[in-house]
C-alpha cells in the first residue's frame, strides 16, 4: 500500500466539518469526481483519472464510511474503506480523517491520510508510479483546499 499524507487548516465549528466530510456533495471536491449513489454509510462515486504517468481512465469508488470516534483531547475522527475498481480489476483503499480544533488564535486543522494499492502496470508502468504518487499526493492537497473552501461557504 501507498500512503498520502495531506493537512489543511480550516475555520468554522469542527463536528460541522466532520458532518460535511461524510456527505457525497464533500467528494465533490475530489478533482474528476462525479457523484453516483449515497445511502446510509455508503459513498459511490466515479473519479476520472488524468494523472501523470498513467492511462486516462474512469474509476469506480464504492466507501464504506466508519464509525465517528470523539477523542479525550478534543480531536475527531472517522476511517472509511473504499473498494475501487479500475478497468483491470479491484483494489483496496482506506482513509483516515482526522480533525484537531485549534485553540488560542490557531486555526482547526484536518489532517487527510490516503492509503492505497498502485493501479496495475498495464494502466501505470512500474517507472512512473513515482510521478503517480506525487500526482496522489497533488490531489489529496487539492481535495483539502477545496472542502475547506466548500465548507467555509455552506
Amino acid at each position: 500500500m501507498e500512503t498520502v499524507v495531506a493537512t489543511r487548516t480550516f475555520d468554522g465549528d469542527v463536528k460541522s466539518l466532520v458532518e460535511y466530510c461524510r456527505t457525497m456533495r464533500s467528494r465533490e471536491n475530489w478533482p474528476g469526481a462525479v457523484p453516483s449513489y449515497e445511502s446510509g454509510y455508503t459513498l459511490i462515486y466515479t473519479v476520472g483519472m488524468n494523472l501523470s504517468g498513467a492511462a486516462f481512465v474512469d474509476i469506480e469508488i464504492d466507501e464504506k464510511l466508519g464509525e465517528v470516534e470523539e477523542r479525550s483531547d478534543g480531536s475527531v475522527r472517522f476511517t472509511t474503506t473504499q473498494r475501487v475498481t479500475w478497468p483491470t480489476g479491484h483494489a483496496d483503499a482506506n482513509t483516515d480523517y482526522l480533525f484537531t480544533p485549534g485553540e488560542d488564535g490557531i486555526p482547526h486543522t484536518l489532517q487527510f491520510t490516503y492509503r492505497y494499492e498502485p493501479p496495475s502496470t498495464k494502466l501505470v508502468k512500474t517507472k512512473a508510479l513515482p510521478a503517480f504518487h506525487a500526482g496522489m499526493e497533488a490531489v489529496a492537497a487539492i481535495y483539502l483546499k477545496g472542502l475547506a473552501k466548500s465548507f467555509s461557504h455552506n
